[in-house]
């Protein structure tokens, strides 16, 4: 008799238990999506894009371009290999 009983409380425990989580899970809202994306062009505009119709519009962002990071690059780079242990050296002249 008292295992029917334990085995019922127990039964019943888990369906409410599922059926609460359920209800949880169905009363919050999923996440929105963002109605726009921006893509910064690294000049002075970016693209604003609108997702839900399709329209693209540039607008300036800033009044300078960004500094370009390879205008700072300068000196000789060489490469060189040793075949027997398949290993390449790089080493720049400003090292």
């Amino acid at each position: 008799m008292t295992m029917k009983k334990n085995f019922t409380t127990g039964m019943l425990s888990g369906i409410c238990g599922i059926l609460v989580v359920l209800l949880i899970m169905g009363t919050t809202t999923a996440e929105t999506t963002t109605k726009f994306e921006f893509h910064d062009l690294g000049d002075t505009r970016g693209i604003i894009f609108d997702k839900t119709t399709g329209e693209m519009e540039y607008k300036e962002i800033r009044t300078e371009p960004l500094p370009n990071p390879l205008e700072n690059i300068s000196g000789t780079i060489s490469v060189s290999s040793n075949f027997t242990d398949g290993v390449f050296y790089v080493k720049n002249s400003d090292w």
